[in-house]
């Protein structure tokens, strides 16, 4: 058995206005073609102004060294992270996920994560440099955005961990601000009727069902007559349609069945007696039978109806919100409203799906005032009642 050899490595300053200390040594690591091979490792010890002194600059040299020289260091893979990407992770891993999140992936890495980290070399990779790419892209981007694409570098190098191609995931730990919670737009029953009276067809009934079911748009684009049943009044969700695509729905939970309320099922008879169709034509689709557009509707014929309306802009998603709200605000229990929505836990549906209606504060503290001061007349503080009205508006 060969002796392993001692190193201390060799130490130096670089730079000019901002000096640091490097350390440099040899370490096993995984080549290209996986076969392991003896390579050069360089890594910036700290600033000079922080470590004045050589000496201990070299105690940190040797820390770093502790692993190497004591036998527990395991070869890490001097593969790029393009290369990683390109070759390994996109041909074992994008086909499991589902087509909207493939084209997620495809987006993030093309535009932001392949151009800044393709040429490292997934052993170079640290949360130093990682942390300040995020830094710099949130003066870009919004903290949603920049979660999203947070999220993708962190899953590719996650994977990296996985089949021991790096130790440890540098996109771990990352600081990033909070989400911004947006409350969506909110209107009231005489609102959401005057709206359904402007709409044409087939985008008055495509709204009144996605508001009713709480439906996803992706969910209602791919919606079969055959999927409909309209002697029971009950609507089987089980595929999707996005960009161009069908699929099964989002997760299991998402495969469901939702009852139909009166109104609704009235609007989906006469469309298909209207119609005529077959079981496995859509119930909404062009003349040629392809599914809707859910973008061109929003844009020609939502939007410019809440416009002449004078309402808040509704978008297909604010419907599922503004569901789940009114659900909240009746006193639907939370499983059930987790089960109409199709999220697999109903915190989701809490923190994320149910919103406060504008007077439900003012509500609630009136409910309190007559339970702990029966007595007490009712005061009217119309200074008080001017400025919510003012912050309700505002908001």
């Amino acid at each position: 058995m060969a002796r392993r050899r001692f190193q201390g490595g060799c130490l130096f300053k670089r730079g000019t206005r901002r000096k640091v200390w490097v350390g440099r040594w040899r370490e096993m690591a995984i080549g290209k073609d996986g076969s392991p091979r003896k390579v050069h490792r360089s890594v910036v010890l700290g600033p000079v102004a922080e470590i004045p002194i050589k000496g201990d600059a070299r105690k940190v040299l040797e820390q770093r060294l502790q692993a190497v020289n004591g036998g527990t260091h395991q070869p890490e893979s001097t593969m790029t992270y393009a290369d990683f990407v390109d070759s390994r992770w996109k041909p074992a891993m994008l086909p499991t996920y589902k087509h909207s999140t493939r084209q997620q992936f495809e987006l993030a890495l093309g535009n932001h994560l392949l151009p800044t980290f393709g040429q490292h070399r997934l052993c170079d990779l640290s949360k130093a440099e990682v942390q300040t790419f995020f830094g710099n892209l949130l003066q870009r981007l919004s903290a949603d955005t920049v979660h999203g694409i947070h999220r993708i570098l962190r899953r590719t190098l996650s994977t990296a961990v996985e089949w021991s191609f790096i130790q440890k995931n540098p996109a771990s730990g990352v600081k990033l601000p909070p989400r911004r919670r947006r409350e969506p737009p909110f209107i009231k029953p005489e609102q959401f009727q005057a709206l359904l009276a402007v709409l044409p067809e087939p985008v008055r009934t495509m709204v009144l069902l996605a508001m009713m079911t709480s439906m996803r748009i992706e969910e209602v684009l791919a919606l079969r007559w055959g999927r409909v049943d309209l002697e029971r009044g009950v609507i089987r969700v089980v595929e999707t349609f996005y960009r161009g695509q069908f699929s099964t729905v989002k997760t299991r939970c998402s495969e469901r069945q939702i009852p139909l309320s009166p109104v609704i099922l009235a609007a989906l008879r006469e469309r298909c007696e209207r119609t005529n169709a077959g079981p496995e034509d859509l119930v909404f689709a062009t003349r040629n039978g392809t599914p809707l557009s859910d973008g061109n509707l929003r844009k020609r014929d939502i939007y410019p109806a809440c416009d002449r309306l004078g309402i808040p802009r509704l978008g297909w998603h604010a419907l599922r919100h503004l569901h789940s709200t009114l659900l909240s605000q009746l006193g639907v229990p939370i499983a059930v409203a987790q089960a109409q929505l199709g999220h697999a836990d109903p915190r989701i549906t809490l923190s994320i799906y149910t919103h406060v209606l504008p007077g439900a504060q003012r509500e609630a503290v009136e409910r309190l005032e007559r339970h702990l001061f029966p007595t007490v007349p009712k005061l009217h503080h119309p200074g008080a009642e001017r400025a919510l009205v003012e912050q309700e508006v505002t908001q």
